[in-house]
């Protein structure tokens, strides 16, 4: 699997208190995407460096602690990628899940850790 780029995602249940914080480290805003209704993702970056920061659900049945949530890897060939993830005993969660400007899967590695799989894709 060739990795482009990696970044981690921050699970948060103020994310504009979260974004300000970045934006006084010289984070400004790259993208914006709702996951669902009440849970807002949003791409900052610093140059090269981008970070996720998603809005935790307000009506999640099992409390979502802030902190890590986890990472994520831009990939060239997402299909390779998820073979790759079920060889070393990872377990895909779903997907692909489509937006206007990525494809993406949702996996956890060999020990539970939440990983993205994302592939920018051109409509």
């Amino acid at each position: 699997m060739k990795i482009s780029s990696v970044h981690p995602i921050i699970l948060t249940h103020d994310a504009k208190k979260t974004i300000e914080f970045y934006e006084g480290l010289g984070f400004t805003i790259k993208h914006t995407t709702v996951m669902s209704a009440d849970s807002p993702l949003y791409i900052i970056a610093n140059g090269e460096v981008e970070l996720e920061i998603m809005q935790a659900p307000k009506n999640e049945p099992v409390p979502m602690t802030p902190g890590l949530h986890g990472i994520r890897f831009n990939v060239d060939d997402l299909d390779a990628a998820v073979k790759e993830v079920k060889q070393s005993g990872g377990t895909v969660l779903g997907g692909p899940f489509d937006t206007e400007w990525t494809s993406v899967y949702a996996v956890k590695d060999a020990d539970g850790n939440n990983i993205t799989l994302l592939k920018h894709i051109k409509k």
